[in-house]
């Protein structure tokens, strides 16, 4: 099942005394996170269910409670575990969009056909997101198509990019 799921957010701290946790949402809108049942969380390297009692987005924004949890003490052990749901409950993808667990995992090589690495993570910079290539040395390169980032090929597994491997 790993291979179906992508993680689509993380849990936080727990919030008020009810058992209620916050949730980082990696999803654009953040309250997207909502739209989403089930939810998996990792319990013992296994993807499992987790029962949401509720949902909600507030002003400290999005909250759950999940079923036979009422103490916050219990639902810390959920903080910071990764948010998991079915592939096919997100949407496609356009031409040219990709989610990042598309591209995690993936080989880079520049245009002149150097090896960088493998892509190990997305992060997020708020301009636009880095691509974090783990090879013989780190790059962080910027994923912006036709300039940096020439092709990305899913089926060939592989991102072609414009990319001075000496670049700091």
């Amino acid at each position: 099942m790993a291979k179906d799921i992508v993680i689509v957010g993380r849990f936080g701290a727990p919030f008020g005394v009810k058992g209620e946790i916050k949730v980082i949402s990696f999803c654009a809108p953040q309250t997207a996170i909502l739209d989403y049942d089930p939810w998996y969380v990792c319990v013992n390297e296994t993807w499992e269910a987790l029962p949401i009692k509720t949902k909600r987005a507030s002003h400290n924004g999005v909250l759950v409670s999940i079923e036979d949890i009422e103490d916050r003490d219990e639902i810390k052990r959920l903080t910071n575990k990764d948010i998991a749901v079915a592939r096919e409950q997100l949407p496609d993808t356009e031409e040219d969009e990709f989610y990042w667990s598309d591209l995690e995992g993936l080989s880079v090589r520049t245009t002149g056909g150097l090896f960088l690495g493998k892509i190990d993570q997305v992060m997020a910079t708020g301009a636009n997101d880095i691509l974090v290539v783990q090879g013989e040395k780190r790059h962080l390169i910027p994923f912006i198509l036709d300039h940096f980032v020439s092709k990305v090929d899913l089926d060939s597994r592989e991102v072609i990019v414009d990319w001075d491997p000496d670049e700091k």
